[in-house]
């Protein structure tokens, strides 16, 4: 009887120990767990600052690798500016005010009444009565303005840019909106101008638009203060009353291995049709369509073309038509690189 409840207190105690045991394993084990939850927003955040140290430290290499490193060129652009209420200006007055002179660069300006008027004209002259600019170059200013059916007020005046001289096509409206032409292509290839394949910026535009129109909008407005009449001040392309018409960029890209490249993209039109769509394919250029993978307001045929420019260094000119929408600059790049690199090699992502 002793052995037995000797024995019987030794399996007790044996299994208090047992329990006492596995209770502290699992204590230690829920404290590590928790320990280890603590450390993952620390080993989270020392992950991001080495990823963005690197990112930043090899920054050139990543921006080669996406194509990110290639300078955007925006060629002209249509925007039309709208006034916070709604307004009325006189047209008759406002032609009647208008300098034309060759100190504000204010070269033309004109009177478009409607389609059975007849338009008035002020040209800006020299000491010796002579209109500035040649006659040839002010009919292909007038062709350049909006149509005969339309009222409105034109300015044609230029914009001094490291030397360089760049048109701009104002045209007012008696609804105070106010449509503007910066850089326009045909007037470009007048021989007034040597400025072609010069690269600008989007804050050579906004600085364009900062002196040289609204210097001259300012005039107007101190003209017409008196009546309650103001004509919209340009301030940034990201404001709600700045509307972009239409706006062309190119881009330059060497590309080795052109003739694979341009006839796969036949093969990625075929699996994404819904966003993007070849219109014409010559040995010299590839267009096609992009259909953005969002909505827009003022949704236009969006038209890219990859020109080959330089048949010895395959270089190609890499060109996008109406563009709506400031954003789309960033957008495009990102765009016309990425369909490149799918071109590289298009089975492996389709």
């Amino acid at each position: 009887k002793i052995t037995a409840t000797t024995s019987t207190d030794k399996v007790s105690k044996s299994t208090e120990k047992v329990k006492t045991t596995v209770k502290k394993a699992a204590i230690a084990n829920v404290e590590y767990v928790e320990k280890k939850k603590r450390r993952w927003p620390i080993i989270i955040l020392l992950l991001l600052i080495v990823l963005a140290a690197a990112a930043y430290y090899f920054r050139d290499k990543v921006k080669a690798y996406l194509g990110l490193d290639t300078e955007t060129k925006i060629e002209n652009m249509k925007i039309i500016l709208v006034p916070e209420k709604k307004m009325y200006i006189s047209l008759e007055t406002l032609f009647k005010i208008l300098p034309t002179n060759d100190e504000k660069q204010v070269f033309l300006t004109k009177y478009n009444p409607g389609m059975k008027e007849e338009k008035l004209f002020k040209i800006a002259t020299n000491k010796y009565k002579e209109p500035i600019l040649r006659r040839v170059y002010l009919q292909k200013i007038q062709t350049e303005m909006a149509s005969a059916k339309k009222r409105y007020v034109g300015i044609y005046c230029e914009y001094e840019l490291n030397k360089h001289k760049y048109p701009m096509i104002i045209e007012i409206y008696e609804t105070g909106h106010v449509q503007i032409s910066l850089n326009n292509e045909r007037l470009l290839e007048d021989k007034r101008f040597d400025n072609k394949g010069k690269k600008i910026e989007i804050h050579d535009f906004e600085n364009m638009l900062k002196e040289t129109y609204n210097d001259n909008i300012g005039y107007i407005n101190k003209y017409f203060d008196h009546s309650g009449v103001s004509l919209p001040i340009f301030h940034t392309f990201f404001s709600q009353f700045v509307m972009i018409d239409n706006m062309k960029l190119i881009y330059k890209e060497t590309i080795r291995d052109d003739t694979r490249i341009m006839k796969n993209l036949i093969q990625i039109d075929n699996a994404l049709s819904s966003y993007f769509q070849i219109i014409e394919q010559t040995s010299q250029y590839t267009k096609f369509y992009i259909i953005p993978m969002f909505r827009l307001k003022n949704p236009k045929k969006i038209i890219a073309t990859f020109e080959l420019v330089d048949t010895k260094k395959r270089g190609y000119e890499l060109k996008v038509e109406n563009i709506t929408h400031i954003g789309m600059i960033e957008y495009m790049q990102y765009y016309l690189f990425s369909l490149l690199k799918i071109a590289e090699s298009p089975n492996k992502l389709i």
